[in-house]
């Protein structure tokens, strides 16, 4: 007597199809994968799992594209690595039990993989060439690029629908056909943010999934001279101790990494102080003009902090000294 059982798995998707029964058997076979999403050139553990069926004392085969690989009583368990991206692998196992009854069931295993590249939508200020960080409360988009491979045709975005996940709550608004780009803001403030996607044919006959895990950081807080002639000198960030060589300087915050589009967002405040004492600015709120109204020589300490008031968690503090009466220094660019 036998019975034929029909897996197919295609990266994420795992179909159990029956193949024709020859008789009745009280006993059932599945098979687990590990990774139960295997990409190309991965390593996959197989085990075989009998309900009804006395698997360790029965003669278990593996044929791995029509060729055995393994056999042996209670052969259970089998390890095999994928090949490229569409490559097909055929898995067939046969068990028989002690009694002589016969159950075959088989999976076709075909690696396809999603990528995902991510980005803030955080502000940083012009010629800066860095990647922007990702920051409490921050919005972050993300970009899915499949690579499925079906027929030897490699699928774009608009063959394929998105199931976009964020914290592992499905977010409805952001998935379907050809969307492989979403933007989202963490509902979990203080924790990394996991976004996921699960990519499938319009079938539902190959899905890939990817996902990204973003760790978020607090903005930074820099100052920069704004010079009467030459505008805004980015390439010199103020660090502590700032000489101050003239007598006014006028000096310009920049809010690194903030959830806004400018620096001169509505949502953003500006608190400054100097030595401790609150001051205003007179113009734009990210620019304060320091005048030394006398000759003498010291330190004061000028310190900011910015807040973004739609969120709670999205503030930064930044401060630098200014020593008066001594010759400037040269800072790196943008202070990092």
């Amino acid at each position: 007597m036998a019975i034929n059982n029909f897996h197919k798995i295609i990266i994420a998707l795992l179909f159990i199809l029956p193949l024709a029964a020859q008789a009745q058997f009280s006993g059932n076979i599945s098979l687990r994968i590990t990774p139960e999403f295997p990409g190309s050139f991965t390593t996959v553990r197989v085990t075989l799992d009998g309900l009804g069926v006395d698997l360790d004392r029965a003669k278990i085969s593996w044929f791995l594209n029509e060729q055995i690989s393994q056999t042996g009583i209670g052969e259970k368990n089998f390890r095999f690595k994928t090949g490229a991206l569409g490559e097909t692998n055929r898995l067939i196992v046969s068990v028989e039990t002690l009694s002589g009854e016969k159950i075959n069931t088989a999976a076709l295993i075909i690696p396809a993989e999603a990528n995902l590249v991510w980005e803030p939508v955080a502000y940083a200020p012009p010629f800066y060439k860095g990647k922007r960080l990702y920051t409490y409360e921050s919005p972050i988009r993300v970009t899915a690029i499949p690579e499925i491979i079906e027929n030897g045709r490699r699928l774009a975005s608009d063959e394929l629908v998105f199931k976009w996940k964020e914290n592992y709550k499905l977010i409805q608004s952001a998935s379907g056909g050809g969307k492989d780009t979403i933007t989202v803001r963490s509902s979990v403030p203080l924790k990394p943010t996991v976004v996921s996607v699960e990519i499938s044919t319009l079938d539902n006959a190959i899905t890939a999934v990817g996902s990204i895990t973003a760790e978020p950081g607090q903005p930074q807080i820099l100052f920069y001279e704004n010079n009467p002639l030459y505008g805004i000198l980015w390439n010199r960030a103020l660090t502590s101790p700032f000489a101050l060589a003239q007598k006014e300087i006028s000096v310009l915050a920049s809010p690194y990494f903030f959830g806004v589009q400018n620096a001169t967002d509505a949502k953003l405040k500006y608190d400054w102080t100097l030595n401790g004492g609150p001051v205003t600015s007179a113009g734009a709120k990210n620019i304060l003009a320091l005048r030394q109204e006398s000759e003498q020589t010291g330190t004061a300490l000028l310190s900011l902090r910015v807040s973004n008031t739609s969120g709670l968690f999205q503030f930064g503090d930044g401060s630098v000294s200014i020593e008066l009466g001594k010759k400037s220094n040269d800072p790196n660019f943008f202070g990092f």
